[in-house]
């Protein structure tokens, strides 16, 4: 076998048989209603025989502001009996000092009901969908806070503003990553309502996590999609997934009892959950004590501390599409055992781009301009695997890159992503 054949021979390998640990870490979100904040205080402070809920979560999302949709602003939402302020949050975030749980801020469109009309004159107009965006990430700066929690819920919602709602989530993700803060959202388990199980993929290039709230319809021995892996296998990157379990439903669903629930989970190695919600309690606000026990939060407990990188990750088995604005990116993270290595890079329209490789360090190693191709046709790039200097790159996590203009040609937009290289 000649030198040509034996690289196309490496390429085709790469594309199928890729395997590499991705790092990601398993998430337990549970989430503090406005209307119930102090119970759900009260319950974080509560001591289970010697494991508290600290210890077993990952994420509290303090679900207290809604969208204003004439400016795309945000504010705090106004129940009778209980409105959050600053003095409420800063509860939370002092709370969680020193704990290992990141407070969200939580955005959700319920306004006695839930109401998508509040959520769609924001993502569908440009400007209000960018200060939307802005005053978020500013609120999170603000306060202190570690991300945002996105629960924008279209109950009997097509998909017929997923564009819209990619591009607003793109943007939003684009923002937060830059300052180092986290995002994730919450969406439901089958195509019922939207956002829902179809847009997983797209929501895990540009999350932290991703909620399905299927709650007291999904679990371990539940039928067809709604078995808890009915729904890994909906997602190409599962530790991004968190099952929605349900504190209102007693101490049972689908069949099994919740320690029975999460004991799957602890089995499974890589998905995680979340909690609805941080009070512990059933839906009239009344103790439900079987979530309130030293064996719940130990399970949890290990979930939490599951070491990241046991976790191996075979979504690229075949290439994974991955989409960002008007970007649409294949690439084939890859075992190299040869020279080459290539990058298909999409775009609906035809746009100038730059491709660049990273190190750990944050160095650039590796740089091309291009320009995509016409028609939808993916552009191939091949890199070499070697750097600036001439010198092969070594094992280690590298990031992609890729800014290209806007599909309008009115803005710039960027994509980014890790892989792995092991020789």
């Amino acid at each position: 076998m000649g030198l040509t054949n034996r690289k196309l021979f490496c390429s085709i390998w790469f594309i199928t048989m890729s395997l590499f640990s991705t790092g990601y870490a398993s998430n337990i979100i549970t989430w503090v209603p406005p209307y119930n904040w102090q119970a759900c205080l009260n319950m974080l402070n509560t001591d289970f025989g010697g494991v508290k809920m600290e210890d077993g979560i990952t994420h509290l999302a303090l679900q207290f502001w809604g969208p204003v949709p004439s400016t795309g602003g945000i504010k705090y939402v106004d129940h009778e009996w209980q409105t959050p302020n600053d003095a409420t949050v800063t509860e939370f975030t002092d709370w969680a000092q020193g704990k290992d749980v990141k407070v969200m801020l939580c955005i959700y469109n319920n306004d006695s009901t839930w109401n998508w009309d509040i959520v769609q004159p924001i993502i569908d107009d440009p400007a209000k969908r960018t200060n939307h965006v802005n005053t978020l990430v500013s609120e999170v700066q603000r306060l202190g806070l570690d991300g945002v929690e996105v629960d924008y819920e279209w109950p009997g919602g097509e998909n017929s503003d997923h564009t819209n709602f990619m591009l607003f989530m793109a943007e939003l993700s684009n923002e937060l990553r830059a300052i180092g803060k986290q995002l994730t959202i919450a969406t439901f388990a089958y195509t019922w309502h939207y956002p829902n199980s179809d847009g997983w993929n797209a929501f895990a290039d540009i999350t932290d996590g991703i909620t399905s709230m299927g709650y007291e319809e999904i679990g371990r021995n539940a039928n067809g999609w709604a078995s808890y892996s009915g729904q890994k296998n909906l997602i190409n990157i599962p530790e991004k997934l968190m099952l929605g379990m349900p504190t209102y439903a007693g101490s049972s669903w689908q069949g099994n009892t919740i320690e029975e629930q999460i004991d799957w989970v602890v089995e499974d190695g890589e998905v995680g959950i979340g909690i609805w919600d941080a009070s512990l309690a059933d839906g009239a606000g009344n103790p439900n004590d079987a979530w309130r026990t030293a064996s719940v939060w130990n399970k949890l407990k290990q979930i939490k501390d599951r070491d990241p990188s046991t976790s191996m990750q075979a979504a690229y088995f075949t290439p994974v599409q991955r989409s960002e604005y008007g970007i649409r990116l294949r690439m084939n993270p890859v075992n190299v055992k040869c020279n080459d290595l290539k990058f298909q890079i999409k775009s609906p329209v035809q746009t100038k781009a730059r491709a660049s490789i990273y190190d750990a360090s944050g160095k650039q190693i590796w740089i091309r301009n291009f320009t995509t191709d016409i028609n939808g046709n993916s552009k191939t790039l091949i890199w070499n695997t070697i750097n600036q200097n001439g010198r092969k790159i070594p094992s280690g996590t590298y990031l992609l890159r890729v800014e290209a203009d806007g599909v309008n040609s009115q803005d710039s937009y960027s994509y980014s992503e890790k892989f792995g290289v092991a020789r």
